[in-house]
């Protein structure tokens, strides 16, 4: 299969994606598969997907797009990186769905209702795979507004069951686990605790939900675990 990592960012989380580039290009490297950094995002007319305010839904509309060209598409978060070079895309994204996602830090693996976190997420091409997108473009139009853009469209294509067959919620472990080292910063304090935490199993640490100099900080620390 020929595979696409995807990642990137605005100018405002770029301090952040350099510091966790270098294990996606190291990752990349190990496993023979292609890399593309977005740094620079342009309007989508077609889709009313603005540049300045929609960064959400063109990121997933670019992954969509790489379709063209690759068999699997990983976006990967400018604020996540990888730990675990062990692990494969083709080995997470091993059934017939189209679209694969893990839940958001707050839900256990067996919550059935708990919603997914967007910020990290695997494309497959399958014959289903322009019906997921269909979808996507057409709900998103009700959307342009909300605050969590595509993660609120993909979690409703879901949880609504129009594209609930063409996607799968994976172990948490794979793509979203949050370090516990988020307790630390002063935006976490408070919160509910981390539902399946990072550890070193885990593919990808993804630090959310913070300010970046609170990220660079964590960051720093897990490069001593």
């Amino acid at each position: 299969m020929k595979t696409l990592i995807l990642t990137g960012s605005d100018n405002k989380m770029f301090d952040v994606l350099d510091l966790t580039l270098k294990s996606k290009i190291e990752y990349c490297t190990k496993h023979g598969y292609d890399l593309m950094v977005k740094k620079q995002w342009s309007d989508i007319t077609e889709l009313n997907f603005n540049a300045e305010k929609n960064i959400g839904f063109i990121r997933v509309f670019t992954a969509f797009q790489m379709l063209s060209i690759y068999d699997l598409v990983m976006w990967i978060d400018a604020d996540a990186f990888i730990t675990n070079f062990n692990y494969k895309i083709e080995d997470i994204a091993n059934s017939d769905h189209c679209f694969f996602v893990s839940r958001d830090w707050v839900f256990d693996k067996d919550d059935m209702n708990g919603t997914f976190n967007s910020g990290n997420f695997i494309l497959k091409k399958t014959s289903q795979t322009e019906s997921l997108f269909q979808s996507f473009a057409q709900v998103s139009q009700s959307y342009l507004n909300h605050v969590m853009q595509d993660q609120h469209v993909l979690n409703y294509l879901y949880f609504s069951g129009i594209q609930f067959k063409n996607m799968k919620i994976v172990d948490k472990k794979y793509l979203n686990s949050v370090p516990e080292l988020m307790f630390e910063t002063e935006t976490w304090k408070g919160r509910k605790p981390i539902a399946n935490p990072w550890t070193k199993d885990c593919f990808i640490a993804h630090l959310t939900g913070a300010l970046n100099e609170e990220r660079i900080k964590v960051f720093n620390k897990m490069q001593l675990i």
